[in-house]
Formats: structure tokens, C-alpha cells, sequence
């Protein structure tokens, strides 16, 4: 596989499109410098992917694309293609040939193609990966890269490495399979979250579930007594719209009647109207013929103008034709004299043109043999010119060669004496570093033992911390449960505070009349205000009194009458009064005195004295018994004629009747007591609460100074840490130091050795060149000799040439003017005779203008006579029809007058009829507006329950009573609060959704043990394939440096990391005869020919299926060059190389050889040559 063709079009300098075809083997590009060869190197990287515009020499990627030069203009976008012979079949492709395309434009918009079809950068990078031909592989080698790859950061040695072994795919296998791990770890989060979510909603849904099973029983109770509600509303509006129906059938017959009288006069008013209206048209016909007439005459008239304007115009255009006929005759007299005169001008002219073109022709015969003349002493001067440069450039080469030995002698000879002041001061450094090792050990012991005593006493505090933390965390629990209770308390109070307030649990009437006492004087309040009772007794008397709490009290019954009377009109609900000056006196009974019986109820209560008589009547008929046993045998005495009500809240009525109380429901007795007990506890509460905040206090206080203490022992034994760690570190670095002095004072030894044997070859150089110095003096002497001799026979030609030159040109000059002068007047006769036909021309038409004028004249006079004959005829029919309109205008008035008259009488009756029609429609709203009310009732019943009233139904209460009932269910409903209609179906939703989400977490935790797992299986083999490619690259590398160096070591290891995919790959070199492994003390040509080794032992394990080198040859010498060429050809049989160059000898080794030049400025251009 190799690359077969490079297309590029605006990348860079190459403006125009260039292509280049490779083939097997090595390819040579060569050219001068800024010519454009690296650009191709550029161009190659670019389209395999490459995005950092900095490698591709360019401050933004934009800068790629060809900018501009002197004689070309910027394009606005560049591209690049490469074929690929796929060949060996090393590309994942089904193709023999893959061409592979990027383009880009100067707004930044970029595309990529596989194939000429579109496609991403990442489908180019996974063509290429692993294959050695990607934009960051080891395939493209530059000359600054060679630094790069022997440096110490060995991140892109590593790199090279990585694509030879092959892991780059693991790599990338193992990035996805970590970001799927981040991605299945982020959704356990969430998934775990909504479970907890879900779970606390479940629980939620379930207690609302049993709300909605009470609410639906409460709300069938509520649908029953609805349906018997309107049932008796919808018959009470049935009776009101009878009669009124009975009064609209009146009306409406009454109605009909009037309409048959009313036809008649309308009958005798139509047709009045009718003979009104044909008036009406006729004076409108006779209006329109006297428009008619009146727009006829006044054409006509207009027409007369008109004509008569024309006539005038006709006879001022006849006697301008006759002025511009004149004028001609004129003007044609004169154009003929002028004629007469140009043609003698002409003829004087003629012999002076033919004179001096025959001047011309011999000056110009004269000027060609003095320039032959010319071009040959100009010829023997550019020679010996050039000769004397070429021996001037060999005289300055060899001073500059002479110049460079002295002064790399005298560097040396500075070299020298700078290395031998360096290896004395090694020597000082490395006794003044053992002094200062030994201080630093004495220092790491005494540390030590400070640090072991300050760690004890730390963890004896840390032990009191931990014990404080826990009371701590104890007594905050227990204040969060008071702050909560404390809270809960509050909303107790203030619910409870709300109901009283609200006066819940009283019927709507009584409600309406508490919440607003001043507008109702005369209102004490409800009985469960004006009573008090024990605990012990308040679920019998609470039994006994039943509805009876809700009673309001008034003094009067006036008051009481006139409260009703109001609620009644406000429409506000139901409400009982009673008034105390209708309550009657009666005793309080006696009953039996045992144990079981506490007594009468009346007795049990405490009220003022006032009311006594309210409890009397209410409960003074009442016995209190402990239970229904003893309720039982009580009743069963004949002697007994009360109602009896025991402490578990069950009444029985003297008829026989037994009533239990509201079960869990508070009674409107006890909620007063009730909001006294919270209000207690919440103090209870509020005072626990208090204590709870000192005794943390106390603890937080205890706990922050243990935790002070902690921090100051802390910071002490972080400091002993700290010089504990300084003096390890200093005494680490002190043994560092004396090593690395000791190595540095053995390469300084060498490399003064080196200084010396470079300075006898370069004195031996210097005794060599200089005697050739004095010997090409001489020769430069006599060549300048010689030009100075050529340069006056050249200036001598040059003269004569440049008067010859001058002569001939004066000679044309005065040619041109005189062959101007004679087209002139060759052009103004040509001119003159052209004006003379015009006019005659103009002549003829006046003539015929004139004829047509005098013609127009005659005809328009006609016309005008014909036109004033028929505006007199149109005038007297005009008089006619104005006679006729005024006396169809009279008979028109009397006819309007009779219509008014009738008009009267209808409008007469029109008037009572709307009054009757008028109490119709009052009527008929009456009815719509009973009928409005029955629908409302209807659609109500049908919105709220979705039925409908029945026709029939047997109901044995009032509508007052359905009304209270209906209130007291809406309560025990409002109580319930809202209830949500869908909690089933929410309920089974989220059941649903909790099992799901719980299988989903099991699969999650299932799905991240196994990316785990897949993430070690590719990592091992990862580091297997590295550990094995490394290893065989190490044993290729040897054997390479040593047959580049001809001897010396070289090896490659891995440092810092046990892990081989992490570790640092450090190269060590020895070239013969050197003792130092150290790359940075190797020479430029040892560094490239290093790097060279290690680029082909990479190819001996992995061949790359081409290598493009970047003038990596350029600080080789000719005997290395030879070598380098020598290892091309031996890969060359596996991969294609492609070499930037300037060296001659690489030249030759090439098969294909590109040359780049610049025949425009800036504008690269591809020469070929195939040595085949």
C-alpha cells in the first residue's frame, strides 16, 4: 500500500492546481528554500486529518488557504485530495484505490470525503488508525522533530510507540467503555434517586387512597339527597309557569286577530307606494336624457375648440418650413467652397509623406548594424564577467572556511579553558554537598521522634472529639423531634383556632349571623358557647344535645323572628333561634340514686344564672348514666319518663329513639378545651426545647475546644512533617547532587579531551588552505584587467548605437505627424460632402410638409361647420325635456302626500300592538326565566352527579330539611378536604413504575460490574501487545545504532511507572568512542542519525505504509548520508518514502525526483522527472 497521487488547490502557495503521482520506492521533492516544498509535507498531514494549525506552520487554519501574490489574487477555498493504492489490503475497504478529500473555505466551513462522497473527520481517523498513516503517526518526520523525539518529555516518542504496537484502537475501545461507565454511573444516581422518590410517593398515594374510599361513600349519600332536593324545586317552578303560559296563549290569539285589519291598510299604502315609485323612475329617465343632451352639446362645443387650435398650428408650421427651406439653400453654398478648399490642401501634402517614409527606411538600415556591433562586445563583456565572479566566489569560499577554522580554534581553545574552571568547581561542590548530607541525616532523626510523640496526643483528643461529636449528634436529633412537634403543635392551634373562628360545624344561617353579630342585635350566641363542661361528662352531654349545640340565643322573640327573617332573604341557609323569653320553667328531674347514675344533666353543666333557665329546657330532662347497661335498666322502670345519655356518648330518647354521637369527629363542645390543652403542651414543648439548646450549647462550646486543641497539634505536627520532609528531601537531593557531580566531572574530563584532538585537525586544516589564498589574488588581477579593456570597446558600441537609436526615432516621429495630418483633411472632405446631401435631402421634405399642412387646413374648416349644425339641433331637445320633468314633479308631490296619510294611521296601531307585545315578552322572560331555573337545577344535578330528576319520586321531608342534611354531609366532605379523583390509576401507576425502576437499577448494576470488567481485559491486552512491540523495537534499535555508528551502544527502558502503558521510554546512546549515554551531549548529526535508527528499528516491527522525511538529512555529513541511503533502500521494498532535500547524494538514491519552483512570485509550481 502507498500513496499514488497528491491533488492541491489553493493549499498554500500553490495557487493553481498541481498534482503529483508517487509510486513505489523513494520520491525525491527538492527545490530552493520558500519555494513551497514543505508545503506538500503540510498538504499531506492536513487532508489525513490534522488539526492543530501550529504543526501546520499557521497562526489560524484559515491562513492555509492561498492568500494572494503580486500577479494572482486570494482564493476563498482550498483543497486537497489523496489516493491511496490500497494494494495489500491494509485499509478496512473493499476498494483497490481510496481517495480521501478535505476542503475548506475562508468562512471556516470545512468537509470531509472518502471517495468523493461526504463523510466526518472521525470516519478518516478510523480509516487510518493503527496503520501508521495517521496525521499524528510516525509516518511524517520532520527535522525539528528530531529534537522532539530525543527530548525528555517523551510524550511523542510514547506516541510513535503507541501506533506501532497497535493499541490506539484499545485506547479508544477503553475511552468509550470508561465514558458508558461515567454515563451508567451518573444513571444509578438518578435512578436510585426517583426510587426514593417514587417509594415516599407510593406511600403518599396509598393514605389518599383511603380518603377517596370515605369520600365516595359521603358523596352517594350527597347524590341521593341532591335528587330529592330539586325534585321538590323543579315542582314548585312547574306551579308558577302554568298561569303565565295561560296569559301568552291570550295575548297571542288576541294578537292574530289585529293582523287581519292591519293587512288591509297596508294593502291600500303598497300600492300608493308602487304608483309613487313609477313617478319616481319616470322623472328619472327624463333626468338622465336631459344629462345626456347636456354632456352631447357640451362635446360638441369642445370639439370646435379644439379644431380651431389645430388650424392655428398648421398655418405657424407652414411658415416655419418656408424660413428652414431658405436656410438650406444657405448653408450647402458654403459647405461647396469649404470642399474646394480642403482638396488643394491635400495635394500639397502628398509629396512630404512619400519624402520622409524613404528617410525612415535608411535610418532604420544604419540602426541594425550598429546594434549587431553592440550585442557582440556586450557578449565578450558578460563572459569575462562571469568568470571573474565565479573565481571571486572561490576566493571568498576559501577565506570563509580559513575564517571559520580560526574561529572554531579560538572556541575551542575558550571551550577548553571554561571545562577545566567547570570541573574545579564540581570538585568544591561535591565536598560542600557530603557536609550538607550529613547535617541533613542527624535533622531526619531528631524530626522523627518529635513526630511519633505530637501523633499520640492527636489521637488522644481525636478519641474526646469522636465521643463529643456523638452527644452532640444525639441532642441534635432530639431537638429537630421538638422543633417538629413544636411545629406540628402550631398548626394544631392554628387549624383549631380557624374552625372556632369560622364557627365550623354550624349550619350556613348560623354561620352567616356569627361571623357578622353587629348587623343581628340581639344574638348571645350558640348553646356550645354559653355552657361549660368537664371532660368526664362531655361526650353525654355532647349526646344529649345532639343538633341542639348550633341553637343561637336571643333574649326576645322579636329578635329571633327578625335574624330569621333577614337569613331567609339573604338566601345564606338554615338556621334555629330560640328565644329565651319563650322557654317555660320546668324541674329538673330526679332520678334514682345509685352509683351507675350521676345525676341530671342540667346539674353536670356550669352556665350564669341567666341562661339556667336554656338548661333547664335543653338537658333538665336528661339523666347522665356511666354506661349503656345501666342506660338499659333504666329505661326498662316504668316509673322513668326522661331521656337518659351515658359517658361513651350514646343518647337515648324518652320515645325510644337511641343516637350515638359523630364517633372520631370533635364535637363543637370540646373544641375550645381542645385549642387549651395544645396551647399547654406547646408550652410544655417550647420549654423542653430551651433546655435542649443549653445542653448543646454546652456540649458545641466542650467539643470546639477539644477541636482547637486537634487544629493546634495538627498545625504543629504538619510543621514537623514539613521539616521532616525537607530534611529527607535535602538529603535525597544532596546524594542526587554529589551523583550528578560525579558524572558531570567525568564528561567534562571527555569532553576536554575531545577539545583537544578538534583542535590539532582544524590547525592542520588552516596550514593547508591559506597558501591557495595568495594564488587566486593573482588570478583575479589579470581578468580585471582584461574587462576593463572589454568594458571601453562595449561603451563605444553602446554610443553609436543609442544616436542611431535617437535618429530614428526623431524620423518617425515627424512621419506619424505629417500621415496625421494628411487623415485629417481626408476626414473633414468626407464630412463637408456629407452635409451637403443632408440638406438637399432636407429640402425635398420641407416641400412635402408643407402640401400636407395646407391639406389639414381645409378638413378641419369642414368639420367645424358640420359640428356647429348639430350642437343647434341637440339645444331644442334639451328645452323639450325640462317641460316634461316639471310636470311629472306635481303629479309625483300628490302622491307622496296620500302616503303620509296612511303611514299615520298604521303607526297608530303599531303602537298598541308593541304594548301588547311587550307584556308578552315580559311574559314569556318570566316563563324562560322558571325554566332557566328548572335547567340549572337539571344541568347541576346532571354536571355534579350526571343523572337526571326523576318524574317520580316518593319523598316524606321538606326541602328545608334536605337543605340541612345536604349542609351537614358537605361539611363532614369539606372536613375530608380535597380528595384526589385519580389516586387509583396513580396509585397502580407508580406501583408499576417502582417495580419497574427497581428492575431497571438491577440491570445498571449489572451492566457497570461488566464495563468494569471489560475495561481490565483491555488494558491487559493492551499492555501485553506494548510490552511485546517494545520489546522488539528495543532488540531492532541495538543492532540499527550500531550499524549506523559502526559500533557504540544503544537501548531503550521504561521508568517512572510499573505499569508499561504509563510509563516514561527513555533512550540511551553511546556513539564509539564517547563514555557519555547522555542524549543532550550528542552533536546534531549524532542526534538525527539516533533518531533515524530508532524511526527504522520502529519499521523493522511495524513497516508504515509510507514515510515522508522533512530534510531530516540536512546536518548528516556525506559518509552518513551514504548509510541513510543505503537503510532507505533496504525498506523501501515495504514502505514509500517521500524525502524534502537538499543533499545531492539522497538525490541519487531517489526513483522519482519533484522539483518546486516559483517562476511567479509566491505562487508554487510541481516539476517531474521519473528516473525509469
Amino acid at each position: 500500500m502507498y500513496i499514488s497521487d497528491l491533488s492541491l488547490q489553493g493549499f498554500k502557495s500553490f495557487a493553481n492546481k498541481e498534482k503529483l503521482r508517487f509510486g513505489e520506492g523513494i520520491t525525491a521533492v527538492v527545490g530552493p528554500n520558500g519555494c513551497g516544498k514543505t508545503n506538500i509535507v503540510d498538504a499531506i498531514r492536513w487532508v489525513l486529518g490534522e488539526q492543530k494549525y501550529s504543526t501546520l506552520r499557521s497562526s489560524r487554519m484559515e491562513d492555509i488557504i492561498f492568500s494572494g501574490s503580486e500577479s494572482k489574487r486570494p482564493v476563498n477555498v482550498c483543497e486537497v485530495s489523496l489516493v491511496v493504492h490500497n494494494n495489500r489490503g491494509m485499509l478496512p475497504v473493499d476498494y483497490n484505490d481510496v481517495e480521501i478529500a478535505r476542503r475548506i473555505f475562508r468562512n471556516g466551513e470545512s468537509q470531509y470525503m472518502i471517495n468523493r462522497g461526504k463523510c466526518r473527520l472521525k470516519d478518516i481517523q478510523d480509516l487510518f488508525v493503527d496503520t501508521g498513516m495517521g496525521a499524528d503517526a510516525y509516518s511524517v518526520i520532520e527535522l525539528k522533530m528530531i529534537e522532539d523525539i530525543l527530548s525528555e518529555n517523551t510524550d511523542d516518542r510514547r506516541r510513535m510507540f503507541e501506533e506501532a504496537a497497535g493499541i490506539n484502537k484499545y485506547k479508544h475501545q477503553r475511552k468509550t467503555t470508561l465514558n458508558r461507565l461515567e454515563l451508567t454511573k451518573g444513571d444509578l444516581n438518578r435512578v436510585s434517586d426517583i426510587i426514593a422518590e417514587v417509594d415516599t410517593k407510593v406511600n403518599a398515594l396509598r393514605l389518599q387512597l383511603k380518603r377517596f374510599d370515605r369520600h365516595a361513600k359521603m358523596t352517594h349519600k350527597l347524590r341521593d339527597l341532591e335528587i330529592g332536593l330539586a325534585f321538590i324545586k323543579r315542582n314548585e317552578l312547574d306551579d308558577k309557569i302554568i298561569p303565565l303560559r295561560e296569559r301568552i296563549e291570550s295575548l297571542t290569539l288576541h294578537k292574530s286577530t289585529r293582523k287581519s285589519a292591519e293587512k288591509g291598510r297596508e294593502d291600500v299604502l303598497e300600492k300608493l307606494r308602487i304608483i309613487s315609485r313609477n313617478q319616481q323612475e319616470e322623472m328619472s329617465e327624463i333626468q338622465k336624457r336631459i344629462d345626456s343632451l347636456t354632456v352631447n352639446r357640451q362635446e360638441k362645443n369642445n370639439r370646435i375648440l379644439v379644431l380651431n387650435e389645430q388650424m392655428k398650428t398648421a398655418e405657424r408650421d407652414i411658415i416655419r418650413a418656408d424660413q428652414e427651406s431658405d436656410d438650406c439653400n444657405i448653408r450647402i453654398k458654403n459647405y461647396k467652397q469649404a470642399m474646394g478648399e480642403v482638396d488643394k490642401e491635400l495635394k500639397e501634402v502628398d509629396p512630404n509623406v512619400d519624402a520622409k517614409l524613404s528617410e525612415f527606411i535608411e535610418s532604420k538600415n544604419i540602426l541594425e548594424t550598429s546594434n549587431k556591433s553592440y550585442v557582440k562586445a556586450q557578449g565578450s563583456f558578460d563572459e569575462l564577467t562571469v568568470k571573474h565572479m565565479q573565481l571571486q566566489r572561490e576566493e571568498n569560499n576559501l577565506k570563509s572556511l580559513v575564517e571559520r577554522s580560526e574561529y572554531h580554534l579560538e572556541d575551542r581553545a575558550r571551550r577548553k579553558h571554561e571545562l577545566n574552571n567547570q570541573a574545579a568547581e564540581v570538585e568544591k561542590q561535591i565536598t560542600e554537598l557530603e557536609n550538607i548530607q550529613s547535617k541533613a541525616e542527624k535533622s531526619v532523626h531528631s524530626v522523627k521522634s518529635q513526630i511519633e510523640d505530637k501523633t499520640s496526643k492527636l489521637n488522644d483528643q481525636s478519641k474526646i472529639f469522636n465521643e463529643l461529636s456523638e452527644k452532640t449528634e444525639i441532642l441534635l436529633t432530639k431537638s429537630r423531634i421538638a422543633e417538629g412537634r413544636k411545629s406540628s403543635l402550631d398548626r394544631q392551634i392554628t387549624f383549631n383556632q380557624n374552625i372556632i373562628d369560622s364557627h365550623e360545624g354550624h349550619p350556613g344561617g348560623a354561620r352567616v349571623i356569627l361571623n357578622d353579630l353587629k348587623s343581628y342585635p340581639g344574638i348571645l350566641g350558640t348553646v356550645s358557647d354559653l355552657i361549660q363542661v368537664d371532660d368526664k361528662y362531655r361526650p353525654a352531654i355532647d349526646a344529649a344535645l345532639g343538633e341542639h349545640q348550633s341553637l343561637l340565643i336571643t333574649k326576645t322573640r322579636s329578635q329571633a323572628v327578625k335574624a330569621v327573617l333577614a337569613i331567609h332573604e339573604a338566601k345564606a341557609g338554615a338556621v334555629s333561634i330560640l328565644p329565651l323569653d319563650s322557654i317555660h320553667s320546668s324541674d329538673r328531674i330526679k332520678p334514682p340514686e345509685t352509683d351507675a347514675i350521676l345525676g341530671c344533666a342540667a346539674n353536670l353543666i356550669t352556665v350564669k344564672k341567666t341562661f339556667e333557665p336554656l338548661a333547664d329546657f335543653l338537658l333538665g330532662n336528661t339523666v347522665v348514666v356511666k354506661d349503656s347497661k345501666t342506660a338499659e335498666s333504666l329505661r326498662k322502670e316504668n316509673v322513668f319518663k326522661g331521656n337518659i345519655a351515658d359517658l361513651d356518648g350514646t343518647f337515648y330518647d324518652h320515645n325510644g329513639v337511641v343516637r350515638t354521637n359523630r364517633g372520631g369527629e370533635k364535637s363543637i363542645l370540646s373544641r375550645k378545651e381542645t385549642l387549651i390543652n395544645l396551647e399547654s403542651e406547646l408550652s410544655r414543648v417550647k420549654k423542653d426545647t430551651s433546655e435542649l439548646i443549653r445542653e448543646l450549647s454546652s456540649v458545641e462550646k466542650s467539643l470546639s475546644d477539644v477541636k482547637e486543641k486537634r487544629k493546634i497539634i495538627s498545625e504543629e505536627l504538619e510543621g514537623l512533617r514539613s521539616k521532616y520532609t525537607e530534611a529527607t528531601t535535602e538529603v535525597a537531593r544532596s546524594q542526587a547532587l554529589s551523583s550528578q557531580n560525579s558524572m558531570r566531572k567525568s564528561e567534562l574530563s571527555e569532553a576536554i579531551a575531545n577539545i583537544n584532538e578538534e583542535m590539532i585537525g582544524l590547525e592542520k586544516s588552516l596550514k593547508h588552505e591559506r597558501p591557495k589564498i595568495e594564488k587566486f589574488r593573482v588570478n583575479n588581477l589579470k581578468l580585471e584587467t582584461q574587462i576593463e579593456t572589454a568594458l571601453t570597446t562595449l561603451e563605444d558600441s553602446r554610443s553609436k548605437y543609442e544616436s542611431s537609436n535617437s535618429q530614428v526615432q526623431q524620423i518617425r516621429i515627424d512621419l506619424i505627424e505629417l500621415e496625421k495630418g494628411r487623415d485629417n483633411l481626408k476626414y473633414r472632405l468626407e464630412g463637408l460632402e456629407e452635409n451637403v446631401a443632408e440638406k438637399e435631402q432636407r429640402k425635398s421634405d420641407l416641400v412635402n410638409e408643407k402640401e400636407l399642412l395646407k391639406k389639414t387646413l381645409t378638413d378641419k374648416n369642414s368639420e367645424i361647420g358640420e359640428l356647429e349644425k348639430d350642437s343647434a339641433k341637440i339645444n331644442a331637445k334639451y328645452l323639450k325635456e325640462i317641460s316634461i320633468r316639471d310636470l311629472k314633479k306635481e303629479a309625483f308631490s300628490e302622491t307622496q302626500n296620500q302616503i303620509e296619510s296612511h303611514e299615520r294611521e298604521i303607526r297608530g296601531e303599531l303602537r298598541e300592538r308593541e304594548r301588547e307585545t311587550e307584556e308578552l315578552k315580559q311574559l314569556e322572560l318570566q316563563v324562560a326565566d322558571y325554566a332557566h331555573q328548572t335547567d340549572l337545577i337539571t344541568g347541576r344535578l346532571k354536571e355534579k352527579f350526571d343523572i337526571e330528576i326523576p318524574s317520580s319520586l316518593q319523598i316524606d321531608r321538606t326541602a328545608g330539611d334536605l337543605s340541612l342534611e345536604i349542609d351537614k354531609v358537605e361539611l363532614s366532605l369539606e372536613r375530608i378536604g380535597p380528595v384526589n379523583m385519580a389516586v387509583k390509576d396513580e396509585y397502580e401507576t407508580e406501583a408499576n413504575r417502582l417495580e419497574f425502576l427497581t428492575k431497571q437499577m438491577s440491570d445498571l448494576e449489572k451492566s457497570e460490574s461488566s464495563l468494569i470488567k471489560s475495561i481490565h481485559h483491555i488494558d491487559s491486552k493492551a499492555r501485553k501487545q506494548f510490552t511485546e512491540t517494545f520489546d522488539a523495537i528495543r532488540e531492532n534499535f541495538k543492532r540499527t545504532f550500531a550499524l549506523f555508528f559502526e559500533g557504540g551502544e544503544a537501548d531503550l527502558e521504561l521508568r517512572g511507572n510499573d505499569d508499561p502503558l504509563e510509563s516514561d521510554i527513555t533512550i540511551l546512546a553511546k556513539p564509539p568512542g564517547k563514555r557519555s549515554r547522555n542524549l543532550r551531549m550528542l552533536s546534531g548529526g549524532e542526534k538525527a542519525l539516533t533518531a533515524i535508527s530508532l524511526l527504522f528499528s520502529i519499521y523493522q516491527v511495524k513497516p508504515s505504509p509510507f514515510c515522508i522525511l522533512d530534510e531530516v538529512d540536512a546536518p548528516l555529513d556525506d559518509h552518513n548520508i551514504v548509510k541513510f541511503t543505503r537503510a532507505l533502500e533496504k525498506f523501501s521494498d515495504k514502505t514509500q518514502f517521500i524525502i524534502v532535500t537538499h543533499n545531492k547524494l539522497t538525490m541519487e538514491a531517489a526513483k522519482y525526483l519533484y522539483g518546486v519552483t516559483m517562476e511567479q512570485s509566491g505562487v508554487s509550481k510541481i516539476v517531474s522527472v521519473n528516473f525509469d
